[in-house]
């Protein structure tokens, strides 16, 4: 999103400061986990993955890694 209002010559400073609040919302708690509780090290990565895929899915309309979108091949039978 910010790159978009930046290629179109927008102020990209609110959407800056939105993206880098998102980014240490998530990952704070997470280095956190990952000190204090390594062996929760796995399902805490998994939760991170998860949050930015419902971030993707909602803001395109599919989640990252899934059939459709470029970034992996559709399931054969």
């Amino acid at each position: 999103m910010r790159e978009e209002i930046r290629l179109v010559g927008g102020d990209w400073s609110a959407a800056r400061a939105e993206s880098h609040l998102t980014r240490s919302t998530v990952t704070a708690p997470l280095l956190r986990v990952r000190v204090l509780l390594p062996e929760l090290d796995e399902a805490a990565q998994h939760a991170v993955r998860t949050v930015y895929g419902m971030q993707a899915a909602d803001k395109y309309g599919r989640a990252p890694g899934r059939p459709g979108n470029g970034h992996s091949k559709p399931p054969t039978t």
